[in-house]
């Protein structure tokens, strides 16, 4: 009996269509980039505390700065792989 339920579950994996793709990734890129925005949220605000209330002080700035850049950077690339996986139209 073994056998004949592998070969009726071999038939049924035949059977199914091989032209369907696995689910793409698109959540990954959503909340990469939302973690991101968020990530920006915060450095922009310790850069107004910088601006209204620190010594001036180039370095920090500077380091903020870059964070924020850094953090623009990443979601960029989250945004164009949402999009790249939205173009393929599930062929990836």
């Amino acid at each position: 009996m073994n056998a004949l339920h592998q070969i009726e579950s071999a038939e049924s994996e035949r059977s199914e269509p091989a032209n369907v793709a696995p689910p793409l990734p698109i959540e990954r890129h959503i909340v990469g980039a939302a973690l991101c925005a968020e990530r920006m949220r915060q450095l922009t605000e310790q850069l107004l505390l910088l601006l209204r209330h620190a010594p001036r002080d180039a370095e920090t700035y500077a380091r903020v700065h870059n964070d924020i850049l850094d953090a623009w950077s990443v979601t960029d690339q989250h945004f164009q792989a949402y999009h790249a996986v939205i173009g393929c139209g599930g062929q990836a």
